[in-house]
């Protein structure tokens, strides 16, 4: 494969991979970080493929990308669905255990190849959890907090043991979403 050939498959690889995430509803700012195009190229190709078709479902969001890792936590089903897609994630390559319970990117985030295995993921967990309590962007939130151990990790649960996102700044014990559910369930069953 001579030069030129190489560069429109990277080109046409980078615009696939753009258009697959703007199905998924990613924001600009996304894409742009995983492919490398400029924002006027990523709003033509969502006119070309979404806006004009018969049929526009794929809504454009606008403003920044939520970052609110309290998010995750709310609600044990929320947590459990975090949960999930932190396992997706580690399956799929995206983190890394860098120490114990400590997690982090691996050495290609923010390349093309990247973004078609966090679109992989993301797609998996869709087809797990019906209907998604987490869209594109927050995912993306999800993996970027967890890699920056900030205010996100992974906690085994002083109960069951069961591995589970977890509030690093949280005082007490950490205790996983189905143990968290079993406990409202007590309390409701009275």
């Amino acid at each position: 494969m001579n030069k030129s050939e190489e560069r429109y498959v990277g080109e046409r690889r980078r615009v696939d991979l753009a258009v697959r995430m703007i199905s998924h509803e990613a924001r600009t700012g996304t894409i742009r970080g995983c492919t490398g195009l400029s924002e006027d190229r990523i709003r033509k190709l969502y006119a070309h493929y979404f806006r004009d078709s018969a049929d526009p479902v794929v809504r454009r969001r606008r403003g920044k990308t939520p970052r609110q890792p309290t998010y995750f936590l709310t609600t044990p089903a929320r947590q459990m669905e975090a949960t999930t897609l932190t396992g997706l994630f580690l399956a799929a390559g995206l983190l890394n255990v860098v120490a114990h319970a400590r997690l982090g990117f691996v050495n290609d985030h923010g390349s093309t190849r990247f973004g078609l295995r966090f679109c992989e993921v993301y797609e998996s967990y869709l087809a797990l959890h019906d209907p998604a309590a987490i869209s594109f962007e927050r995912a993306w939130n999800l993996l970027d907090a967890l890699a920056r151990n900030h205010e996100l990790g992974i906690a085994r649960c002083d109960r069951c043991a069961s591995v589970h996102v977890h509030d690093l700044l949280a005082v007490g014990r950490p205790v996983c979403p189905c143990c968290r559910l079993k406990d409202t369930n007590k309390g409701g069953a009275r």
